[in-house]
């Protein structure tokens, strides 16, 4: 069996059994909003860590047994829930963890947040947000809009607190039977009622807020979905961003749950917006869909010449110690042996271009050596000595691609889940290729690749967004 078959397999099974629990998990949350709505829902605030909890484990058991974790890793311990690392797990050193929401005092916020409220510019705007605001950011808003800002708490309340307690640790004991996490029940269960209690107490305790309407920057965040369910007791509209540059990609968990609390959902592009009711993931039907666009472009001026050009490969960042299913990121040794797989079958030396914030650069450099080239320089900047590149995830650095009219190809490696109807408009974006189709790349360039049609992932066909109930 070659490695390319053996890592489709092990992507296969691994994702399979944690889609298992991703469902298991979902059909109880659903069914407990009968019980115990958005505004006082323990689960539901808790849901992506358990997600976390559940899959992230077994994904590491299962990586120990197959002995695909790398050696700098194996020896690495993680001190917060809900997350274990491998140390942890060998070891069966489990008690010694650091409980409850690992909360950041300050967020930096996001430039999409400035340009958006910036949009309504002589109408009044009054607004909640969850992350800190500079001098310098305030004064970017005019004298008409009013951002309050939430201090940080690490205290929360609910009704009914110990029955929700009691309901999460037989969802948990549920699964824990059906799966070989080999932890002990008993510890395994009792250390995730820990983690809730250090955060939530029994309670009626109001929450204030200052307006209408709450903006957030994602709602995968426990912290955001904690104030979220704050705001929907109280009747508050949430405005949530999406957090790429991208949206409608993906039918899976994160839109299941970027989507649950929210009224309105800001994307980029109108794929999402055009084609919601094809997608099974999102529960929430009365959600609202604004999109806009986000664009750059590069400087022409500075483009090198063509003969001079290069091939030039992205990868994604992975979460290595931190993965969790279903359908996120792969493995780490299994994605440098692709890698390794992908440039063996290109005709020119590539060159790779290093994210600035992933932890594994060196390990990238050390797997691959001086059988390819690296890059650090700004995205933007690499565009201009691209002729062809490559991905095998389509994030924002994807789509930027596509929007600066670079030929772009994609690698599916079945990781992420696709719909079809979303691989069909990609086909017109850019040339995309299957694992078993990677011979295709020794003609990389006879490969007709056509990236100028218009990106709806990205791009916004409306030229003015105005929802009016977002103002007063």
């Amino acid at each position: 069996m070659s490695y390319l078959t053996e890592i489709i397999r092990f992507n296969e099974e691994e994702n399979e059994k944690n889609d298992i629990i991703y469902q298991l998990l979902k059909k109880e949350l659903i069914e407990s909003l009968n019980i115990y709505n958005l505004g006082n829902n323990l689960f539901g605030v808790y849901f992506v860590h358990i997600i976390k909890y559940l899959t992230g484990s077994l994904i590491r058991q299962n990586e120990i047994k197959e002995n695909l974790v790398l050696e700098k890793f194996k020896s690495e311990t993680i001190r917060t829930i809900p997350f274990f690392g491998y140390y942890d797990l060998k070891s069966k050193k489990l008690s010694n963890k650091s409980l409850g929401l690992n909360i950041k005092k300050k967020f930096k916020i996001k430039s999409q947040i400035f340009n958006y409220i910036n949009i309504f510019n002589n109408k009044k705007f009054y607004a909640d947000v969850l992350e800190i605001f500079s001098k310098d950011d305030m004064n970017k808003f005019s004298k008409d809009k009013k951002i309050y800002i939430h201090k940080k708490t690490n205290k929360f309340f609910f009704e009914n607190l110990d029955q929700q307690i009691i309901m999460i640790k037989e969802i948990i004991r549920k699964i824990h039977k059906d799966f070989n996490f080999e932890i002990n029940e008993e510890i395994f269960v009792n250390l995730f009622e820990r983690h809730i209690r250090k955060n939530c107490f029994e309670g009626l305790s109001e929450f204030k807020f200052y307006s209408d309407k709450l903006i957030t920057n994602g709602l995968v965040d426990t912290y955001n979905r904690m104030i979220a369910s704050k705001a929907k007791k109280y009747g508050i509209k949430i405005i949530n961003f999406d957090h790429g540059y991208s949206s409608g990609l993906f039918d899976d968990q994160i839109l299941f749950n970027e989507t649950l609390y929210t009224d309105y959902f800001i994307t980029y592009g109108d794929f999402l917006k055009n084609n919601i009711h094809k997608y099974n993931e999102i529960h929430n039907k009365k959600i609202k869909i604004i999109s806009f666009t986000k664009k750059y472009n590069v400087n022409l001026k500075h483009l090198v010449n063509l003969k001079n050009k290069k091939v030039i490969y992205y990868p994604t960042t992975l979460r290595t110690i931190k993965r969790f299913g279903p359908y996120i990121d792969m493995n780490l040794k299994n994605y440098l042996k692709l890698q390794k797989h992908i440039f063996d079958n290109l005709d020119s030396k590539v060159t790779i271009k290093l994210h600035p914030k992933d932890n594994t650069q060196k390990i990238i450099r050390d797997f691959h050596g001086s059988n390819c080239n690296y890059s650090e320089i700004n995205l933007y900047d690499s565009f201009k000595t691209c002729k062809v590149a490559i991905f095998d995830f389509p994030g924002t650095a994807f789509f930027e691609a596509i929007d600066n009219n670079i030929p772009v190809i994609f690698i599916n490696n079945y990781q992420r889940k696709f719909p079809k109807f979303v691989l069909e408009k990609l086909k017109e974006l850019c040339f995309i290729i299957n694992l078993d189709e990677l011979n295709k790349l020794k003609s990389i360039n006879n490969l007709k690749i056509n990236p100028n049609k218009q990106n709806l992932f990205s791009q916004s066909l409306a030229k003015d967004i105005q929802p009016i109930d977002f103002y007063v």
